[in-house]
């Protein structure tokens, strides 16, 4: 049974539930704080005058795999629909963790725009995709790499699954990058046709 998207829109904006998802990556939050005694402890959450930690925390987010493509300039950001990628997921995953994934038409694959310098200051507006023709856009309002976090989202087409390694074609991600995580697309009909196929299995 494979679960087919009926389109595959490339805008953050219209995959808003990645971003929100991202809480699950298996992100690690703490602070240490040292106090007065010379101990240490961990914080999460709220210190006791209500300020939140999360703004000013470091995340801690592991590699979960390598993009491998005949793409090596991160200065060439256009012309990526026909590229073809393969994802090798790394060996403490193992195979299983993509059993399942070859049932579905497209995957989203969060990585990390790790040959991209870090860029501090994000607060001016910027012209889109540095384009003087266009007008500038906030740092949020955009796709590119040069962001806080510098965490990169794209919906592809999955053409085979095999072993631990995921092929698919429109990642904009070139030769090296580390993925943070891939996960499965499905249109809402996918909970119905889900539960149908296991109601039929009965």
């Amino acid at each position: 049974m494979r679960f087919v998207m009926s389109e595959c829109v490339d805008t953050l904006e219209h995959w808003l539930p990645t971003t929100i998802s991202l809480v699950r990556l298996g992100i690690a939050v703490g602070r240490r704080i040292r106090g007065n005694t010379g101990t240490s402890r961990e914080q999460s959450g709220y210190e006791r005058d209500g300020t939140s930690l999360l703004g000013m925390s470091r995340f801690e987010v592991m590699s979960i795999g390598t993009v491998r493509n005949e793409r090596t300039d991160i200065q060439n950001t256009d012309n990526w629909g026909a590229v073809r990628s393969t994802i090798t997921i790394d060996e403490r995953f193992g195979e299983a963790s993509l059993q399942g994934l070859e049932g579905f038409s497209h995957v989203e694959v969060l990585f990390l725009f790790a040959q991209f310098p870090e860029d501090g200051d994000h607060r001016e507006p910027r012209p889109y995709r540095g384009r003087s023709d266009l007008p500038p856009v906030g740092v949020f309002a955009g796709r590119g790499p040069r962001r806080p976090n510098r965490i990169g989202v794209t919906c592809c087409a999955i053409e085979s699954v095999q072993g631990r390694e995921l092929t698919v074609t429109g990642l904009d991600a070139v030769s090296g990058t580390p993925v943070i995580d891939v996960k499965a697309v499905a249109d809402d009909p996918w909970f119905t046709q889900t539960w149908a196929h296991l109601a039929s299995r009965r």
